[in-house]
């Protein structure tokens, strides 16, 4: 269930760390990710949510151009949405 929460409808602050396996004498790298949450146009708690499945990223270090990786989202469950307006998306 999407947590109901007004207080969690801020900015966050996150880091994401990056360590080396084959180097582990070497310190972690922390660099700031911002995430938003923001308020949904409807009435969330009368919907069910599958979860994304879990996915192992692996990123080439020193490939020489940024790389853009998404996280996968959290989906509607279909079988929840029903023909009330406050449950469109």
């Amino acid at each position: 269930m999407a947590p109901s929460n007004t207080a969690l409808v801020t900015s966050h602050a996150f880091f994401l760390k990056t360590t080396y396996a084959e180097y582990p004498a070497h310190a972690a790298l922390y660099t700031p990710l911002a995430v938003t949450v923001s308020t949904s146009g409807c009435d969330c708690s009368l919907l069910t949510w599958d979860s994304p499945s879990a996915a192992a990223i692996t990123i080439q270090v020193g490939a020489g151009s940024a790389s853009t990786q998404v996280i996968p989202p959290a989906l509607v469950n279909a079988a929840s949405k029903g023909s009330s307006a406050a449950q469109n998306i």
